[in-house]
């Protein structure tokens, strides 16, 4: 990525249009995907597994306010960090496909097409090993149980400030179903 388009934004937009045309803007949308996709889907599957089965466990934790949303952060801690090592592989390769030149843990470097992943995987599997994928996985652990502990603990505290019910969900949801 060139840091110094000349023209600032709008710069940019003209540079990348001329060069790469309108599907240009969406170069790197199958490798985020392939990234996100694992990511939400385990998130919201760990989070109300997780949820399910604290409650289980203590059902008088749905009783208070306070108890609740501690459920909802513990839920939002083990779905950040499962989520983030299912789908760390996945960003190891995203970031190895948009960086200048694809650097292995071992400090090799060569150059990788950015559109593709599988070249982008036998890259980093042949220079570090099946553990080349999951290299700098701990921070990202800390950083998405945190950020989703937060999430999940803001989204269940809002539904109550507003008085949203499962109920509510549940009539947005038939409402919504008949628009087809």
């Amino acid at each position: 990525s060139d840091n110094n388009v000349e023209g600032g934004f709008a710069g940019g937009f003209m540079k990348i249009k001329e060069e790469s045309g309108l599907l240009g803007f969406y170069e790197g949308l199958n490798a985020i995907l392939f990234k996100e996709i694992p990511f939400a889907l385990c998130k919201f599957a760990v989070f109300d597994a997780a949820c399910n089965s604290i409650y289980n466990l203590y059902p008088a934790a749905r009783e208070s306010l306070s108890t609740a949303l501690l459920v909802s952060v513990i839920g939002g801690a083990i779905s950040g960090s499962v989520a983030a090592v299912v789908s760390h592989p996945a960003d190891t390769v995203l970031t190895s496909l948009y960086s200048e030149e694809s650097m292995s843990t071992s400090g090799a470097t060569e150059t990788v097409d950015r559109g593709d992943i599988p070249a982008a995987v036998r890259s980093i599997v042949d220079s570090d090993g099946w553990t080349g994928l999951f290299a700098g996985v701990g921070p990202r652990v800390v950083f998405a149980a945190v950020l989703l502990a937060l999430e999940f603990l803001l989204y269940d505290y809002l539904k109550v400030l507003l008085k949203v019910s499962p109920e509510d969900l549940g009539q947005y949801l038939d409402v919504l179903s008949t628009f087809k």
